[in-house]
């Protein structure tokens, strides 16, 4: 408790085990998002999630409060603010196009958006569930899976708002968090074979764009 120095709960660092099956879990939920989900159905779970989040914004505040010993009103904006960022991106799921491109030759070349593929996000202790709002909701949004590290002196609402998440309907798997140390549990992401992007607060996750010619298929 950052108020009273009282030790309000403990952990197991996550390491490299822990990491290894997250980064696997976020492997195989990721093809599902992205293939078994069509735009318009993840963009329906997102405002699923949006929902739960507003539903249970009052416990998820207390509870960042208490963790991050940050002012109750704060806490209750950033909340709301969470749910406002899975509405807003819950309407991107379906406006995410390609591009025709005119060339000289006469062929058709366009570019389509496809998903980077399973994303790791380190996110701090002075705005926990908010910036892992601010991380989860573009990136599957367009169709990444999620390895989330959050300070490991502030893992609590980062967990309890994945867990919302999945119980609106997000796949098993597609978010995960690692509850640990930089030096051994993010070290052991960032290291992991299925890791497309490494991201920081202040960068979303959005996709990747690739070209093609029809000249090619």
């Amino acid at each position: 408790d950052p108020y009273t120095s009282r030790e309000l709960t403990s952990y197991c660092d996550s390491a490299e085990s822990v990491a290894e099956d997250a980064c696997n879990a976020a492997s195989a939920a990721q093809p599902i998002w992205q293939y078994n989900y069509n735009h318009h159905s993840r963009g329906m779970v997102m405002m699923d999630v949006s929902r739960a989040v507003t539903n249970n914004a009052e416990k998820l505040a207390q509870l960042e409060s208490l963790v991050a010993g940050k002012p109750i009103n704060d806490c209750r904006i950033e909340v709301l603010k969470v749910a406002e960022m899975f509405a807003y991106y819950a309407g991107w799921t379906d406006k995410l196009h390609g591009e025709v491109i005119p060339v000289p030759s006469g062929h058709l070349n366009y570019t389509q958006r496809e998903p980077l593929g399973v994303v790791f996000q380190i996110t701090p202790w002075n705005a926990p569930i908010f910036t892992a709002g601010w991380q989860i909701a573009p990136a599957i949004a367009t169709g990444n899976g999620v390895i989330i590290k959050p300070s490991e002196l502030t893992p609590v609402t980062t967990v309890a708002l994945a867990n919302i998440a999945e119980s609106a309907g997000v796949p098993k798997g597609l978010i995960n968090v690692l509850a640990g140390l930089g030096p051994t549990t993010g070290q052991a992401a960032i290291a992991n074979r299925h890791i497309r992007k490494i991201i920081f607060v202040g960068s979303p996750a959005t996709g990747r764009q690739v070209a093609v010619s029809a000249a090619q298929c």
